[in-house]
């Protein structure tokens, strides 16, 4: 079903150019999620993943950047995404060696690198080998207890009526009553500012790319109409090769985001979206983690991280 784009209430204080924010800003969230303890409950099979974090996590503060160029904004902000990147990949390769070599020579696992927090994913997972992990002071992340979305309650109030009052009085029938309320119409036309030369990204419930508030500004729309969804999709639940949305909640979100005709904040932004939410709401800590990298730094749809594009991520 496709959800109405409007929501009940947006804070925003600036639309400017974030994207290095928002990257850093992500590797912040990640490792302040309040992860479960260290058990692993049931049977493990050999295909489900098991994320380990490592307690030596990175410094940001020791990560310096070059003064940015005004006249090559851009191109710093890649720049920084890369530096970042480098940043982070040099501290997770030396911290994590001793643990990935014990996992896969000694206990047969599979394990695959993330920086964008000093973690391990790895499967065909022993009991052995969680024994060896903890040894080395890398703490399991529950997988019975993984992330799910929170799901908001509705509740009558005289609000209600307050809202859709406004909503019928709002002055400008080509602009949603949301985006009034925060003066975003007011930034694009006074301030010449909507967003245009930034690239977004959702981390959701999937997206229907070809919805017509976001086709136009999906990144990967080609101007004869095609679409290329490398680098601008990826599906961390499903594998699925291009956007899909199974419940319209991010949808909802993008089009909030950066929605066209009257019904997104930053309507001039192109996006990009990472699904790491099933359809009913659940998602892994390994597709958490993964979606945050690869939204700093995509790859093609199906790709590794040896094609990672920090120039390309939002």
């Amino acid at each position: 079903a496709l959800h109405w784009m409007q929501p009940n209430h947006i804070h925003m204080k600036h639309i400017g150019r974030l994207s290095l924010l928002f990257a850093v800003c992500t590797l912040a969230i990640v490792k302040a999620i309040p992860f479960p303890g260290s058990e692993v409950n049931g049977n493990l099979q050999s295909a489900q993943e098991v994320v380990f974090l490592l307690a030596d996590q990175p410094d940001l503060s020791k990560l310096v950047f070059e003064p940015r160029s005004e006249s090559n904004s851009v191109d710093s902000r890649a720049s920084r995404r890369w530096a970042v990147r480098e940043f982070l990949m040099a501290h997770s390769q030396t911290s994590q060696q001793p643990l990935i070599e014990q996992l896969q020579t000694t206990h047969g696992s599979s394990c695959r690198s993330m920086w964008i927090v000093n973690a391990i994913i790895c499967t065909s997972v022993n009991e052995e080998a969680l024994l060896t992990a903890s040894k080395l002071g890398a703490k399991v992340l529950n997988s019975q207890a993984s992330l799910r979305r929170i799901v908001p309650v509705s509740v009558s109030t005289d609000a209600d009526t307050s809202i859709s009052s406004s909503r019928m009085a709002a002055p400008n029938h080509d602009v949603e009553w949301n985006i009034q309320q925060i003066g975003a119409d007011k930034v694009w036309n006074e301030l010449g500012v909507n967003g245009t030369g930034v690239v977004v990204a959702t981390i959701d419930g999937g997206v229907n790319y070809q919805h017509e508030a976001l086709v136009d500004g999906y990144r990967g729309t080609q101007p004869d109409g095609s679409f290329n969804h490398d680098y601008n999709w990826a599906d961390f639940a499903y594998k699925e090769k291009e956007p899909t949305d199974t419940d319209g909640h991010g949808t909802n979100v993008a089009g909030i985001l950066s929605g066209s005709k009257g019904v997104g904040v930053a309507p001039g932004a192109k996006w990009i979206s990472a699904k790491a939410f099933n359809f009913a709401g659940y998602c892994d800590h390994a597709w958490a983690i993964a979606a945050a990298q690869w939204v700093m730094c995509p790859t093609p749809v199906g790709g590794s991280s040896q094609q990672e594009n920090c120039t390309l991520g939002a």
